[in-house]
């Protein structure tokens, strides 16, 4: 009924169109034998398709002359050329081997991937068809250089150059997620972005503070959608298709289905989405090393019986009961088209999940017992709808702008029960958010060769936190329990403008940047609170910060497939309400806000360096050092009144907050290769090492969270008419228990020695049935190996058989 609504709902919107022509283009092999199923798209993403069986697409007349369309083939050299060479010749040859780097758009403001002097990763979708990566966390941890830790099954941190949650930004098509509540901890948001929906995942590592401003110190995760697609074909009005699958996998019973359909006429495109997945409790492998041969088992869960909670033996306790959950995710787009100078895309988004059971509180021992019965957090919610507008038009000011105008909605719950309490306390948040950014892009000589791009960004954030107390029992409810954030309302403001120049030199581009920003802080509290508050906290108090950043860089390319990049940047990270107003009060202590908590910043410096040698092999290397600044942590804090205690009922709390104190500093270095041994055959492989230390202000230095041992991939993959096979082997060091930077590493989820190093052996198979119908079938962790990755609450997956059905129409 969801399904015919959502179709019903797209085709109302569809207008009738007219008949354009296209160009045939057929794709052959250096032995001219045609290549099927090619990958052939323009470097924006405007017209994507795959060539038929015999190599053969169409090419729409309406693409510009100028315009540049791209083929791509495993185990063959990317080729481009523009829609007037294949006019003149449409006949492509692809040529044996690798191409040094891919001609993509990356990021908010779809700059070149070869414009930017950092490290950037850009994974197409494609590969999930082969991969059935569960969730987006999945799919960041399966191909790319991000580290993912997992408090819950339902969960996926990503953590990039040593640096995770608030300080690693998350953008979905341009708008950022990041908002008012994201803590230092772990964040499990990742998993809200369908990646059904996603045309690729976009990796910038390293500061990004420039263009994206605050919490864009570790690096920017950019997911982009897809879009709706015009019609193109002469022979229909109407240029109608879809995509949909549904797929299997043994290690947590996994029921995934998706639907999506396109409809577009010459002007107007709809895109139109959902997607809905099942997860039963996650079974983990069942190979543990001799020295910990209970490590990760559940031995024991909690359950009620007879009004009464009970602890019930676990029948088989590699089987993590508490993991479980669904989440349903809709898209819907609308593309308007006009003219070539004009394009505009309505964006909307919902993802709802179950209630997600924390794992890792829920497996919490306290003595022989169980510390909850329940812990959960309550239907996870985002909302999402913006509207961006394209303008291609040389003036005084621009060549081309950019303007998207975003409102997010975000409701997130936590809720917990004690074991053997009847007291069932629920916290809920709201989060309303409102953005607006403007990128505007200009070339400043007629031979384009210095440019400038800048812009302007405004934000604001909304909260709302309640908190109440639940008697299971009888069901009475009571005001008893604090808020999570201040219970009068919290809110942010953040503008920000920036500029960044570029000049093109023989085979040298030189960069440099700068960006202001400006952040505004306001809470309240309620005199209904449990504590007695100072007074003027429950008037309202406001905090105010700023901050200047900057980047220069360089980038140097040779013929002989050499290429060097470098740049020294600094990023930064405003504080949040969760910085400086999250209200928790433990043991003897609580937290209180400071008004003069300053911004986080880092000064990072990077080098990249990466070689072509022939057409077979690409090596590349990055080793970057970022110190931070100004890092916030938690110490005792006097009030405005002097005081550094607040009495409640009788009891006495000491006064904590977040202040400005430690300095950190993070080193590493990431190694890639690739080669393509024969048409068929292809290797991949890479390895990551991160360190990390911080110094706090007696100058004394100690491991700083958040670290992941070293970690890597290798990957045998294998392609040969409509055949694909891949091989991957993924693997982590060992993280001594000395080298955890504290609680935020969840020392408790680890063993006596810290976390042990492991490995998996993972087989992935997808067959092209035809042009509209492929199977894949996978084996994840074929030896059943037990392993939990660095401050994990969770177990992994133990022995995964996984298969899927895809079909095109």
């Amino acid at each position: 009924m969801i399904v015919t609504r959502w179709i019903s709902f797209c085709i109302f919107f569809i207008s009738s169109g007219f008949v354009i022509g296209q160009t045939e283009i057929q794709v052959f092999n250096e032995e001219l034998e045609a290549l099927p199923f090619v990958e052939v798209y323009t470097s924006n993403f405007e017209f994507s398709t795959l060539a038929d069986e015999d190599g053969k697409v169409q090419i729409p007349e309406k693409l510009k002359d100028n315009q540049l369309i791209v083929f791509n083939f495993l185990g063959y050299q990317q080729a481009s050329y523009t829609v007037e060479k294949l006019k003149e010749n449409p006949k492509v040859i692809l040529q044996q081997g690798l191409v040094l780097e891919e001609i993509l758009m990356v990021g908010r403001t779809d700059n070149q991937s070869r414009d930017l002097p950092g490290k950037v990763e850009s994974i197409n979708s494609k590969i999930f068809k082969l991969t059935n990566p569960q969730t987006t966390a999945d799919a960041l941890a399966q191909h790319s250089d991000v580290y993912i830790q997992r408090s819950q099954m339902g969960g996926g941190s990503p953590i990039v150059r040593g640096f995770e949650a608030n300080k690693v930004l998350l953008v979905l098509d341009g708008v950022r997620m990041n908002n008012a509540i994201y803590r230092s901890g772990h964040l499990q948001n990742a998993i809200t972005v369908d990646n059904a929906v996603l045309e690729r995942l976009e990796v910038l590592y390293g500061p990004g503070s420039l263009i994206y401003g605050s919490d864009a110190i570790g690096g920017v995760v950019h997911f982009r959608s897809k879009n709706p697609q015009l019609n193109f074909d002469p022979s229909r009005n109407i240029n109608f298709f879809g995509n949909a699958y549904v797929r299997y996998a043994t290690a947590n019973k996994e029921k995934s289905t998706h639907l999506d359909l396109n409809i577009g006429t010459s002007k107007f495109g709809s895109f139109s989405s959902i997607s809905f997945s099942d997860y039963d409790d996650l079974r983990t492998g069942s190979k543990r090393s001799e020295e910990f041969p209970d490590f990760g088992k559940r031995l024991i869960y909690a359950d009620r019986e007879n009004g009464e909670d009970i602890i019930v033996a676990n029948p088989n306790p590699n089987i993590q009961i508490g993991t479980g959950y669904s989440q349903v995710d809709m898209m819907q787009k609308f593309l308007f088209q006009p003219s070539e100078k004009l394009r505009m895309i309505a964006n909307f988004q919902y993802s709802q999940s179950s209630d997600i059971p924390r794992y890792d509180a829920l497996s919490e021992l306290d003595g022989d017992g169980l510390s909850f019965a329940e812990w959960y957090y309550g239907p996870q919610k985002r909302l999402l709808s913006s509207l961006r507008t394209d303008i291609t038009q040389e003036s005084m000011f621009f060549d081309k702008i950019i303007l998207i105008g975003a409102y997010q909605k975000i409701d997130e719950d936590r809720i917990d029960r004690q074991f053997n309490s009847t007291n069932l306390d629920r916290q809920e948040e709201d989060v309303d958010i409102f953005s607006f950014t403007a990128d505007l892009h200009k070339y400043l000589d007629s031979n384009q060769t210095l440019e400038i791009n800048y812009g302007a960004e405004f934000n604001y954030n909304d909260l709302s936190s309640t908190a109440f107390r639940t008697d299971i029992t009888d069901g009475s409810i009571s005001n008893t329990i604090l808020t999570r954030y201040p219970s009068g309302g919290s809110s942010t403001n953040n503008l920000g403008a920036y500029a960044l120049v570029k000049k093109e030199l023989k085979n040298l581009d030189l960069f440099g940047g700068l960006r202001y920003s400006r952040n505004r802080l306001n809470v309240r509290y309620n005199l209904s609170d449990n504590l007695p508050w100072p007074k003027e906290y429950y008037d309202g108090v406001s905090a105010n910060n700023s901050a200047l950043s900057w980047s220069i860089g360089t980038a140097y390319s040779h013929t002989n497939g050499l290429k060097l990049s470098s740049q020294i940047s600094s990023a930064f990270r405003s504080p949040n309400i969760d910085d400086l107003a999250k209200i928790r009060v433990k043991a003897t202590e609580i937290s209180v806000p400071n008004l003069d908590l300053k911004p986080e910043t880092s000064l990072n410096a990077e080098l990249n360096i990466s070689q072509q040698i022939g057409n077979r092999l690409i090596v590349s290397a990055t080793g970057f050092i970022t110190t931070l600044e100004n890092a916030i942590v938690r110490d005792n804090f006097t009030l405005p009144d002097g005081s550094i205690f607040l009495l409640d009922e009788g009891d006495t709390l000491t006064t904590i907050a977040n202040i400005n104190a430690n300095q950190a500093r993070v080193r590493g270095i990431s190694i890639n290769a690739t080669s393509s041994l024969t048409k068929s055959l292809k290797l991949s492989g890479s390895i990551n090492y991160i360190k990390g230390q911080r110094k706090n202000t007696l100058e004394e230095e100690s491991p700083l969270a958040h670290i992941p041992p070293v970690y890597g991939k290798f990957t045998v993959s294998y392609e040969k008419n409509a055949h694909q096979f891949s091989l991957k082997l993924r693997y982590n060091g060992e993280k001594p228990l000395d080298e955890y930077g504290g609680s935020e590493d969840n020392l408790e989820n680890a063993t006596i020695n810290g976390t042990p190093g492991w490995y998996t052996i993972n087989a992935y198979y997808l067959k092209q049935v035809s042009q509209h119908i492929s199977v894949s079938a996978s084996l994840e962790n074929i030896l059943d190996v037990h392993y939990r990755p660095f401050a994990s609450g969770v177990s992994a997956p133990g022995r995964n058989v996984i298969v899927s059905l895809n079909a095109s129409f």
